[in-house]
């Protein structure tokens, strides 16, 4: 899968406006429905803010890395950044399939995102390049049928 956006921000919660307005400028672009668009939007949202509020409750200020792959009318978001995990991380491993415990704000967005999304998971792995840990979040959303036409077998880059 070919990575067709990347956006770097700050690990502020209000910050994912800027991640948010880019999936719509791509997806109205793409001709993906409203519906799709908007869902994308909150389940990125959603797993954004707990990555964010996880950074600052444990005193970390880093930036989140957030990539955007499509290809096949699935549309692959990966959001990662370096630090400690969070509570829900052991929930979203790829190879457990509990359900998420909606105990704060950010719990429920994580839910909602894992309700909206084909897939939601998280790997940590150490980071050699980093000295520490890094967390993947993969949020996989495929389109109806009819959406992303207008691009339909042309090249993503």
């Amino acid at each position: 899968m070919k990575c067709v956006a990347e956006w770097i921000v700050p690990s502020r919660v209000r910050n994912v406006a800027l991640i948010t307005a880019g999936l719509e400028a791509f997806c109205g672009m793409n001709g993906f429905s409203e519906r799709d668009s908007r869902q994308l939007q909150v389940a990125v949202e959603g797993v954004f803010a707990y990555c964010a509020r996880t950074l600052s409750g444990n005193g970390e200020y880093t930036c989140i890395r957030c990539k955007l792959f499509w290809e096949d009318r699935r549309i692959t978001v990966e959001l990662e950044y370096s630090g400690k995990g969070g509570e829900l991380d052991e929930m979203l491993r790829p190879d457990k399939n509990r359900p998420v415990r909606r105990t704060s704000f950010e719990a429920m967005g994580v839910f909602i995102a894992r309700e909206l999304l084909e897939s939601l998971v998280c790997i940590s792995r150490y980071d050699l390049a980093l000295g520490g840990r890094l967390n993947t979040y993969t949020l996989t959303y495929s389109l109806g049928a009819d959406e992303g036409a207008s691009v339909a077998g042309a090249d993503h880059a």
